[in-house]
């Protein structure tokens, strides 16, 4: 059963008692990400995500892993474009140990000066990792150019430059500003009672002050002109999309079949044509990401660098096969059946659960249970496909980023 109740001080309690396992997974989302931040502070949400960790004033950050450890709990952290999320997974009677050192990680972080410095240098090789990988320096390329410069396509880690300006007055500020009751959702599933969970958030998070935050309302530009950085590289890696669907679209069902049938799959257009017969890529797949106003869209697949005009040729023409024509009944039967199959058994994990929640939280207000979500992936038409890969990929509003050598050709 599934319960939310705000307490008193603005946080959003959320939780779903599942009688027949014997563990909890526990989230806490606050709403702050990389769109939130300005241009000389972009990084700051993940680098407040760092510094949660890294000690509070009962606690050193030795000592609060050690914490976590000795109860045998797995947890983890993540900062995306809209939001910030701490999770946990643990054994049913070591929740009121984990809320306790939760609410300490909130409410008590120290942000020693120290610690920032060394968490700098670590975020900075972290950066240096992704920029070894080319595959994200090209999904960098595509999402700051497709939203024209706007906060929500800027880099997650933020550059190199914003974070080795952060010091502890940038951090500690962001969080009294970000980290308050009213822009966070707290959520438990699992073998968990509801009123018994409310009142231990009540209890842990009791000197948590803080009201809601304006959530941001300035929808993003666009530039669809295509971007092609040359790189000493084995590979031509190549990302073609457009805007997608925000979360609460209608269409959102939709976008998730067209997704499958185009590149999600094995058995997906994408993969046949380019990977199986014609041998163009070992890898390509199609991607959507949704946000609170818009979303995203996208092919990507890794080439050899003359083949690449091939590669981007055929995934056009099967984007405009699905435009003219939709799927046929057999590809719409066999991504409704793996969309279905994917969310049931999806639910049998309590993380998966905990985590959905949050989500349908965030951007609807309210649940949607597993029969009302099926329904809607039922209705789902041929040509609701093919009305919305018209929408997506109109003419002008296709981005195409290249990364790598160029072709000899």
């Amino acid at each position: 059963m599934q319960s939310k109740e705000k307490l008193k001080s603005g946080l959003t309690v959320l939780c779903e008692d599942i009688p027949y396992v014997k563990s909890v997974s526990l989230g806490l989302l606050i709403k702050s990400g990389s769109r939130h931040e300005r241009l000389s502070n972009n990084g700051i949400s993940h680098m407040l995500e760092h510094m949660s960790f890294k000690g509070t004033s009962s606690l050193s950050a030795r000592k609060l892993a050690e914490a976590f450890d000795l109860l045998g709990a797995y947890l983890d952290a993540f900062t995306g474009r809209e939001y910030t999320c701490f999770l946990f997974r643990m054994t049913s009677d070591k929740l009121p140990r984990v809320m306790e050192l939760l609410s300490d990680m909130i409410l008590n972080s120290v942000f020693a000066e120290e610690e920032i410095e060394k968490e700098k240098n670590v975020i900075l090789e972290e950066i240096k990792m992704y920029m070894d990988q080319p595959d994200d320096v090209a999904m960098n390329l595509f999402m700051s150019g497709l939203f024209d410069g706007h906060a929500i396509g800027r880099p997650i880690l933020g550059s190199s430059e914003t974070v080795r300006s952060f010091d502890r007055k940038a951090v500690a500020g962001h969080g009294l500003q970000k980290y308050v009751p009213g822009n966070a959702l707290l959520c438990a599933a699992g073998d968990v009672d509801a009123s018994k969970f409310s009142a231990l958030a009540g209890g842990c998070f009791s000197g948590w002050k803080g009201g809601a935050l304006a959530s941001p309302q300035e929808a993003p530009a666009f530039n669809f002109q295509s971007i092609t950085e040359n790189k000493e590289l084995e590979q031509a890696h190549v990302l073609i999309g457009a805007e997608g669907l925000k979360f609460s679209d209608s269409r959102y069902y939709a976008l998730a079949l067209l997704n499958d049938i185009l590149g999600g799959s094995v058995s997906s257009r994408l993969f046949q044509e380019v990977r199986e017969k014609r041998g163009l890529a070992y890898s390509i797949q199609s991607f959507s990401e949704s946000y609170a106003e818009t979303g995203v869209f996208a092919v990507y697949a890794g080439t050899n660098p003359d083949k690449r005009k091939e590669l981007v040729e055929v995934v056009l023409s099967e984007i405009d096969k699905l435009k003219k024509d939709g799927p046929d009944d057999k590809e719409l039967l066999r991504a409704k059946e793996q969309a279905k199959s994917g969310l049931i058994l999806g639910l049998e994990s309590t993380s998966n659960r905990m985590t959905r929640m949050l989500r349908q939280e965030l951007y609807f207000g309210r649940f949607t249970g597993l029969e009302t979500t099926v329904e809607s992936i039922e209705k789902v038409s041929r040509g609701d496909i093919a009305a919305l890969a018209r929408a997506l990929f109109a003419e002008g509003r296709i981005k195409t980023v290249v990364y790598g050598p160029k072709s000899s050709s």
